[in-house]
């Protein structure tokens, strides 16, 4: 009789632990399910992120003063937190410490026309791009901070000149419509231009 329950018992745990093991793989496959669902709920937000980046390359804006944009390119990522992937804009960054673990950056590719009569200078320009939320990217902002790197030199009339905006947030960053508001246009001395928001139709 001892024998039959010691059996017993045993048969009990066997198919107890089996139950568990069963348990533990079910939930596996969930995990896994959910995992790659993710993965493609991920792929699709990127995917369409690119797709509303690539609708506003070569768009040129509105007139501002003596200022006119043309976009480029946009890329919009999700970088790691380390050293060797700053660029300038991280560098300039007065509350680097601030940034997550991960964080993003928008960098938009540029060309700053002066479609006005007379040359202004750069140095007292300043320009902060507006994201799809209304969202401003200035460089006194640690939430969302914006740094304009050009070549701070004189641009002068019907002239073009390069740059780039870096956008750092920690949140992902809407640019599926932008705008930049502008500053006066100056040689340092005479304002030339009205300051004023520049949008991209």
């Amino acid at each position: 009789m001892k024998k039959l329950l010691g059996l017993g018992i045993i048969t009990m745990g066997i198919l107890t632990l089996s139950g568990c093991g069963n348990n533990k793989n079910k939930e596996i496959s969930s995990l896994k399910l959910e995992n790659s669902s993710l993965k493609k709920e991920l792929n699709a937000i990127s995917e369409s992120s690119a797709s509303a980046n690539k609708k506003q390359e070569n768009k040129t804006s509105t007139v501002v003063g003596s200022v006119q944009y043309t976009i480029t390119k946009i890329t919009n990522k999700k970088i790691a937190n380390k050293k060797n992937n700053y660029t300038d804009a991280e560098y300039n960054m007065s509350d680097i410490k601030s940034l997550p673990k991960n964080y993003y950056r928008a960098t938009i590719n540029y060309k700053l026309k002066n479609v006005g009569k007379k040359a202004f200078d750069l140095s007292y320009y300043q320009a902060n791009v507006i994201d799809a939320k209304n969202n401003e990217f200035t460089s006194e902002s640690s939430s969302e901070y914006g740094f304009d790197e050009n070549s701070n030199g004189k641009v002068n009339p019907g002239m073009s000149t390069s740059g780039s905006f870096y956008l750092i947030s920690d949140k992902p960053i809407d640019l599926s419509t932008l705008k930049i508001n502008v500053s006066e246009q100056s040689t340092g001395s005479d304002t030339l231009g009205a300051a004023g928001v520049v949008e991209f139709k």
